[in-house]
């Protein structure tokens, strides 16, 4: 599952490789709080590691570099948008690939829509 920025700005808890979260955009629309798990690859876990916030505030120290989940997504995307001039990829941005990722998820490896 792709997870907003906004949420990767806000996550507080991880049990084992298992990201918990409160999805911002509809938490306060959901009897559930749209409560959300993400399993982190192994692959992953030293990212995991070289961003997590040593106060235990937050689970990513990301709050400590950006005012708000805005100015950590206009980060993400001069970065990708960087990463895409290198690979000749047009407007490379965050939410696209999100949105990238849930539709090959979807049509190509056949992951029901609930899942995704």
């Amino acid at each position: 599952m792709g997870m907003n920025s906004a949420d990767l700005y806000n996550a507080t808890e991880m049990k084992g490789n298992t990201i918990t979260y409160n999805r911002t955009k509809t938490k306060d629309r959901r009897l559930d709080k749209a409560q959300m798990k993400v399993d982190i690859p192994k692959l992953a876990q030293p990212l995991i590691e070289k961003y997590k916030d040593k106060t235990g505030k937050r689970l990513f120290n990301f709050y400590q570099y950006y005012v708000d989940e805005k100015g950590f997504n206009k980060a993400i995307n001069y970065g990708l948008k960087e990463i895409g001039r290198l690979l000749e990829i047009d407007d490379l941005e965050y939410y696209a690939a999100r949105h990238s990722w849930a539709t090959i998820a979807l049509n190509k490896v056949g992951i029901d829509k609930y899942t995704v």
